[in-house]
């Protein structure tokens, strides 16, 4: 018998600093071969290309599937399945899989889907990951940029779940073992404390909690847990999925024997689809010409992130004369700039910035014409 694969399922809202997390894993796990399933809100596999530069010494590239087609809640039978088997299937499989959900992915209908029988007995869940961005939870808030919410919080903290956004939070919230809490060292401990209290208090359990600066956490602290965390959904649902419960066990005619059969693809499906990303969209800018003035393109995009409705902004760009992509990282209003590394793979990167907010307040046409004006 071949013992199952450890899967690690890592998590957050958007910018909270996940891929960074799982650099550091890279570059620090030992005596390990890693594999990685990373899906991106957008099309040009930014994380994907940041993180392929960083494990050349724990996974090749065939160890490396990134899913683009969407966020992997909603495509777990047509995406992220195949994608297991895949690795699974490999001549030498992985010692442990990784696994980066995007900033809008319900990890709910993904754990479920390690009781389908085509993953049940080949692998399974070793812990499930969310990263936190701490200084803005501090603030009532689930991300940097997100002032509107914070005003409602102000008034009443209870409407954080009417949010598309409050939901989202909840919802990885509670279907986490561990808690990251990145930027930990722009608070205080007593900050510190208040947060996991809130934290416990809203998922009603205890959550094991760790604090980093930049992502930076010992491997063994996140790899190696043998949790199961599959065999535990029932206490790990989403909001939408209790408010079906309570409204099942109100119906005329309940059924006693419904359990959510974990291996019904059927009932996966309705998972799947329960999650609304009307609420979000993404919008790809192509930056194929060299930038002349990076300075003032900084500033353009400074003066972009002052729109509410924009969650984060991510990519590569061109400047003059200048070798290497200039890499693009924003949440909220915190903007980071920096040029990428020797070893990245200049060939394989796709120049452009992505784009992430609000629906039907984002469009491509008004984004391009403040980022690079006539």
């Amino acid at each position: 018998m071949i013992s199952p694969i450890p899967c690690t399922v890592i998590t957050g809202f958007l910018g909270a600093g996940k891929t960074t997390v799982i650099q550091h894993l890279l570059n620090n796990v030992q005596n390990k071969k890693l594999a990685l399933i990373i899906n991106e809100f957008g099309e040009l596999g930014i994380d994907g290309q940041l993180i392929e530069d960083n494990c050349a010494d724990t996974c090749c590239e065939e160890e490396i599937i990134e899913l683009a087609n969407g966020c992997i809640c909603c495509t777990v039978g047509e995406d992220f399945v195949p994608a297991m088997e895949k690795l699974i299937n490999l001549d030498t499989p992985p010692d442990h899989i990784i696994i980066e959900t995007s900033g809008l992915a319900l990890p709910q209908p993904l754990i479920r889907a390690f009781l389908w029988p085509d993953i049940q007995g080949r692998a399974h869940i070793d812990a499930v990951i969310m990263v936190a961005d701490t200084p803005a939870l501090i603030e009532g808030r689930f991300a940097q940029n997100e002032k509107q919410i914070d005003d409602i919080r102000k008034q009443d903290e209870m409407l954080d779940h009417e949010t598309p956004l409050g939901e989202l939070f909840y919802d990885q919230l509670i279907s986490a073992d561990i808690v990251i809490l990145n930027k930990a060292d722009c608070v205080n401990d007593s900050q510190i404390k208040r947060i996991k209290t809130q934290l416990d208090n809203k998922v009603g359990r205890s959550l094991r909690y760790y604090e980093t600066q930049y992502g930076r956490c010992n491997p063994s602290l996140l790899l190696g847990l043998e949790l199961g965390s599959q065999f535990d959904i029932s206490n790990r649902l989403s909001l939408h999925e209790q408010h079906h419960d309570t409204a099942h066990h109100h119906s005329d005619h309940p059924d006693p024997n419904n359990t959510h059969n974990a291996n019904s693809h059927d009932d996966e499906h309705e998972h799947e689809h329960d999650h609304d990303h009307n609420a979000f969209d993404s919008i790809v800018i192509p930056m194929n010409t060299p930038i002349l003035d990076k300075n003032m393109f900084l500033n353009n995009l400074k003066k972009l992130l002052d729109n509410p409705h924009i969650y984060r902004v991510k990519g590569f760009i061109k400047i003059n004369n200048i070798a290497r992509p200039l890499i693009i990282q924003a949440a909220g209003k915190r903007l980071e700039s920096y040029f990428a590394a020797d070893n990245l793979d200049i060939k394989k990167t796709h120049y452009g910035l992505v784009f992430i907010g609000t629906a039907n307040h984002l469009t491509h046409d008004a984004i391009a014409t403040q980022l690079m004006p006539l």
